[in-house]
């Protein structure tokens, strides 16, 4: 559990965190749940003065959730090194002092992979 607070253009972010991990002899799984109360620095954009007008305005949400969980495998077979990493993260901003509708967001994936093949000690491919 971690718990901090950041100052963001004046106003106060309060950061809660829970975090579990598991390790199994090749895999590492990670759960984690972060909320951030009382003014989540985000931004919008609002109409302008015509139809395909924007203006960007910066603003601070009331809330934030966002839950992730991370699974990571690392293995090594003769002449191949490889390292896994899969993420699947899903957030939720939540306000009531704009009256705007926020879009809902779709949860994001990421993935990155890093191997590296030996030739016989010649030259290694990364």
């Amino acid at each position: 559990m971690a718990r901090f607070r950041t100052d963001v253009h004046d106003l106060i972010d309060e950061n809660n965190a829970l975090n579990d991990s598991s390790f199994t002899r090749r895999l590492k799984n990670n759960l984690s749940y972060n909320i951030t109360i009382s003014s989540t620095h985000s931004g919008a954009a609002l109409r302008g003065d015509g139809p395909n007008s924007y203006v960007l305005k910066g603003m601070n949400l009331e809330k934030d959730h966002t839950f992730f969980i991370t699974g990571f495998i690392a293995s090594t077979i003769r002449w191949w090194n490889t390292s896994n990493t899969i993420t699947l993260t899903r957030s939720q901003s939540i306000d009531h002092q704009y009256g705007f509708e926020l879009v809902k967001p779709r949860p994001q994936f990421y993935a990155y992979t890093s191997n590296t093949f030996t030739t016989k000690d010649l030259f290694k491919i990364q």
